[in-house]
Formats: C-alpha cells, structure tokens, sequence
C-alpha cells in the first residue's frame, strides 16, 4: 500500500473513534441520570456487576431487604421490590451498580446502535 493511503485512513479512523466516544460518553450521562435515588423503594431494575454469580447477587437483593422478583436474561440485572426507605442505598452498599424504575434506555438513546422494539421492552419490564 502506498504512504499516500494512510493519511486518510488515519481521518476515518479518528472520525470513527471520536463519534463512538461521543456515543459512549451520552450513554454514561443517561445511564446516570436515570438511576434511581438513595431513597427509593417500590419495584425496580437492580443491577449487580455481571461477573456475579445467580446465588451471589440473590444473597446480596436478600441482604438489602429486598424481594426478589425474578433475574433478567441481562447477566446481574434483577426485578426486586423494596419497602423501607433507603432500599437502593442498601443496594448500592451490597455492590449493586445502580437501580432503575423501568427500563433505563429507550429507542431515543439506542439511536441508530440498536432498535429496542416491544419484544424487548417487555424483557425489561417491572412486573412480579
């Protein structure tokens, strides 16, 4: 390949690179603004890291005082219900990342990344 290629590679490249960093950085801003509040109770979205096993991540819902509903197909993502205020700060003190009222992205926030049609809003759902 000739030298005279690479220049504008290299501009695609850092075109690429900068859109997905624009991307990744509005997705962080909306993940944050979307959790819930320390104070929080009611049904919710609770999520553990994914290296977490089933049995880990029960036990630390259990431990919350919370009641857990059922698992996601999401790795670590689980429907729980919580009573006393502070549930998602006992979330958060046993190693939850955060908690969600319903499902924290929409087809707006996917944008042209991924179509998140009623099949899989129904996965999300908050419902015992």
């Amino acid at each position: 390949m000739s030298a005279t290629g690479w220049p504008g590679h290299r501009l695609v490249l850092a075109l690429a690179g900068a859109v997905l960093a624009v991307a990744i950085a509005a997705m962080t801003v909306s993940m944050h603004a979307a959790a819930l509040p320390p104070e929080a109770t009611g049904p919710m979205l609770a999520v553990f890291p994914a290296s977490g096993s089933d049995d880990q991540v029960f036990a630390a819902l259990i431990r919350a005082g919370g009641r857990p509903m059922r698992k996601t197909w999401v790795p670590g993502v689980w429907v729980v219900a919580g009573d006393r205020a502070g549930f998602v700060a006992r979330l958060r003190a046993q190693g939850a990342l955060a908690a969600y009222r319903e499902m924290p992205f929409s087809p707006q926030i996917a944008g042209c990344f991924a179509y998140v049609d009623q099949k899989t809003t129904k996965l999300f759902e908050v419902r015992p």
